[in-house]
């Protein structure tokens, strides 16, 4: 899912925070929102910014306004990789013989695709 509520207040001239005191709801729920960084959002608190928007702009505003669906493709995951069971071009012919490694490098590579998707920071270790 992707946020689009950012380019809708742009739109309408509105900012977080007039969403955010006409819905009733803290700055500290609406913001993750608009910068797009919202992972879980509870679902009352969206009917109170849909809410609150409607006030605003005087115009119906629907889900698709404000959220994107964008599917991704799914990748194999390292363990199935390293098992062969996908065909993945530069699976090693014998995974045996360098396992650790190999297995190291593709879970490193998972995690930071996963960090990466959720659009947190990575941090070095």
């Amino acid at each position: 899912m992707r946020w689009k509520l950012s380019g809708y207040l742009e739109r309408h001239g509105l900012n977080a925070n007039q969403v955010a005191v006409t819905a009733g709801l803290s700055p500290n729920t609406v913001y993750p929102m608009v910068r797009g960084v919202a992972r879980r959002v509870d679902l009352r608190s969206l009917e109170r910014v849909m809410t609150a928007l409607v006030g605003l702009t005087g115009e119906e505003v629907r889900l698709d306004d404000l959220l994107e669906f964008e599917q991704v493709a799914a990748e194999p995951a390292a363990w199935q990789r390293l098992a062969g069971i996908y065909d993945v071009p530069g699976l090693p012919v014998d995974a045996a013989i360098n396992h650790d490694k190999y297995l190291d490098e593709m879970i490193a590579e998972e995690h930071t695709a996963i960090v990466q998707a959720s659009g947190a920071r990575l941090d070095p270790a």
